[in-house]
């Protein structure tokens, strides 16, 4: 799981934005990987959002504050 959260937050630090689009996971993840952080991350509704964009910020810290 460790190298899993490793890769995401490896897109996640390219990325310029405070979001994600679900083609960069699937360029940069396993297929299995990038579906799980798509059907779970929240839509991002900041002012620069694009249609489609993902909220990765939310996503991360919902998925560490329960440990």
């Amino acid at each position: 799981m460790l190298i899993q959260l490793l890769c995401f937050n490896g897109c996640a630090d390219i990325s310029p934005h405070s979001f994600i689009m679900p083609e960069e996971l699937k360029r940069d993840l396993p297929s299995v990987q990038a579906e799980y952080c798509i059907q779970r991350m929240p839509p991002y509704t900041g002012h620069e959002a694009q249609p489609g964009a993902l909220d990765y910020v939310s996503f991360t810290y919902a998925l560490f504050a329960n440990r």
